[in-house]
């Protein structure tokens, strides 16, 4: 008999067999559940009407996490806790301190919004931060949920009266929480199946190689945040899904004296505190993935994966010389980053192989290391141009090294290796930045030739690089785009 989806919804068991491994969570809770207090907006994980809460214990404590429900499949939520806004008011009717402090505020007009504010004003009642949430904390939490009525003041003032308060029927019963979700876990994988639809979840990478093996042609999913879409907006079915979430293998960051080394499932809250130590240029480009909620939930892997030309993170790994390892039954082999795409949405990846790892070098001494990102706005926007830099200046002021990683400006992301080659042994000025610039045109020239918008960005975000390293002292604000 194939497995059921076993999960906790407001605390109560669940163990789904009748419903397709493909349905998106909000699709369940308002069809199947009949809880329509959870919204559909966008379908897209962009407004955050839909956000609900994943509940997760880890090292005996409750996590919990914001995500967008109408792109988050079934599947994902074997062995977790998940919260709607059905179930965060008291069993006695009253509301809980987020609630209140929404009603007492004023922080809701028409009110279609508000279930998702209120689930993500959750999460940050539960911060998990070493130090108290900050503005910048705050804005970064709510960033994912839009709203049209109240501009937001009224919501950012119950985000600080809210921020950091912890105690709650929740923690109350955190150990009881944690004891439900723990009698749930498997030690095997998952293998659900709905007239013929078939999900995987294996539990090692042995197993999740022998499934690929025996379904190549098996869509993988990890944090699915472009799966979701064609599933949301397309109506697309898959007859087999193979999760990647419960892998040990895959869900690890390892940092060693010269490389951090990333699996390809590790989500982007969890590696983001260790790009903020080793890579802080890097962190800051994976905080303006998404929002909040497809950070919780999109992977590296995915980033790489997907193919996009203007995916944020691959310039980033380009410039500091990242490699991925990829795996089949047949073994294992290594390769460049940059060496991965060879045409627009196409990859190297064969059939019956997966990417297991990325492998960032750590930055020798003297490295300068930039990396920007220009969309139309700040969060929730897909990239104009992507851009990281990784130069070497000698102390003679000589350029000995330069990696130059784009996205955006062709069919696949790109090392502006023109770029690179007219920097390397030249003197570290104004006049050879100018003229890196020139040679930098035939990085982009067949498709996006000089005068194009995204080349222009491309070649003056060089001499960006050149001006804040050699004028410190320089007002650069307006650049912070």
């Amino acid at each position: 008999m194939a497995d059921a989806i076993r999960f906790l919804l407001n605390g109560e068991k669940r163990e789904l067999r009748n419903v397709p491994p493909f349905m998106t969570v909000l699709q369940y809770l308002r069809t199947v559940e009949h809880m329509t207090g959870t919204k559909e907006g966008c379908a897209e994980g962009d407004c955050g009407a839909c956000t609900v809460v994943i509940g997760e214990a880890v090292d005996g404590k409750m996590r919990w996490r914001a995500v967008n429900s109408c792109i988050l499949l079934l599947g994902r939520i074997d062995g977790k806790y998940l919260l709607t806004v059905e179930g965060v008011k008291n069993p006695d009717g009253t509301l809980h301190p987020v609630q209140q402090a929404m009603v007492d505020m004023h922080g809701t007009q028409c009110g279609f919004c508000s279930p998702g504010f209120i689930m993500s004003l959750f999460t940050l009642y539960h911060w998990e931060g070493d130090k108290p949430a900050t503005d910048e904390d705050i804005f970064d939490i709510l960033s994912g949920n839009l709203c049209r009525c109240t501009g937001y003041r009224p919501i950012l003032d119950v985000a600080h009266k809210i921020a950091c308060g912890k105690k709650d029927r929740f923690t109350d019963h955190e150990s009881d929480i944690v004891e439900a979700l723990e009698s749930m876990q498997r030690t095997i994988g998952m293998e659900y199946e709905y007239n013929s639809q078939k999900y995987f979840a294996p539990r090692s990478l042995s197993a999740l190689r022998d499934l690929i093996e025996e379904y190549p042609d098996a869509r993988l999913v990890a944090g699915a945040t472009d799966l979701g879409l064609e599933v949301s907006k397309e109506f697309k079915e898959f007859p087999v899904l193979i999760g990647l979430s419960e892998v040990p293998e895959l869900n690890k960051v390892e940092e060693t004296d010269d490389a951090l080394i990333i699996g390809a499932a590790v989500p982007y809250t969890t590696l983001v505190k260790t790009l903020e130590r080793v890579f802080p240029p890097f962190a800051k480009i994976v905080r303006r993935i998404g929002s909040n909620q497809i950070r919780t939930v999109g992977t590296v892997g995915g980033n790489i994966c997907n193919a996009a030309p203007i995916a944020d993170s691959i310039p980033s790994l380009m410039a500091l010389g990242a490699t991925i390892r990829l795996r089949s039954k047949d073994g294992v082999r290594e390769l460049p980053v940059e060496d991965f795409y060879v045409g627009y949405r196409q990859t190297v990846l064969q059939k019956g192989e997966f990417l297991e790892y990325v492998t960032v070098p750590k930055l020798p001494k003297d490295h300068i290391f930039k990396a920007y990102k220009l969309a139309r706005r700040r969060d929730l926007d897909v990239a104009s141009i992507t851009g990281a830099f990784n130069i070497k200046v000698d102390d003679k002021g000589i350029v000995t090294f330069a990696r130059l990683g784009y996205g955006g400006g062709g069919a696949v992301p790109q090392l502006a290796t023109n770029a690179q080659d007219a920097l390397i042994g030249k003197p570290w000025t104004e006049e050879v930045v100018d003229q890196a610039m020139e040679a930098m045109v035939q990085d982009f020239i067949k498709r996006r030739p000089k005068g194009d918008y995204r080349s222009d960005i491309a070649l003056n975000l060089l001499k960006r690089v050149y001006v804040e390293t050699t004028t410190p002292e320089a007002d650069l604000e307006v650049w912070k785009l």
